[in-house]
């Protein structure tokens, strides 16, 4: 309720990747609550695999935070949300940060902050679109982030292939 606008929340989305009539019954559909979250974060750390989520705003980071989160991501959809960047900087916590529907102004702007608070930093090539179709993937934007930006690149794919994110590897990727 927080991180979408009354407009947004309350749109049809009855398609064929929708889980609700409204965008709010999708979304709600897929959320989890902190206790949830907590157990795959428990389960996570008992197949010795490190466990993160994304915050939308600053109550779920919050509440990432009280259960510890050691690396916190930040969705393509909230690169320009540069108070949300600011408070996950400040927990000094490294981030991943996909990159769909951004302009590479707009990057600039989140790394700048980013780079400013010294966390570490890993960007990931995405494209918006679910699923993404093999003609839109542009994944030499994966070369383009690693020439301009100084850390880790990978790739955040939505598409139905399963081959596509695994080659990603041979452009840089170091994240899928």
């Amino acid at each position: 309720e927080t991180a979408f606008t009354q407009d947004l929340l309350n749109k049809d989305y009855d398609n064929d990747n929708s889980f609700g009539k409204t965008y709010r019954e999708h979304k709600e559909a897929l959320e989890l609550n902190i206790e949830q979250i907590q157990e795959l974060k428990k389960f996570s750390e008992k197949m010795n695999l490190t466990f993160f989520s994304t915050a939308f705003d600053k109550i779920s980071l919050d509440k990432l935070e009280s259960i510890d989160q050691e690396i916190h991501k930040i969705s393509s959809f909230h690169v320009t949300d540069l108070d949300l960047i600011e408070a996950v900087c400040k927990t000094k916590k490294p981030i991943i940060m996909s990159t769909g529907m951004s302009t590479i102004e707009e990057i600039d702007e989140a790394v700048k902050i980013i780079n400013n608070y010294g966390n570490q930093l890993v960007i990931l090539h995405c494209v918006s679109s679910y699923p993404t179709h093999l003609k839109d993937m542009n994944l030499k934007v994966i070369l383009t982030l690693k020439d301009r930006y100084n850390c880790l690149i990978g790739y955040s794919g939505h598409e139905t292939s399963v081959n596509i994110a695994p080659s990603t590897v041979l452009y840089g990727s170091c994240v899928i």
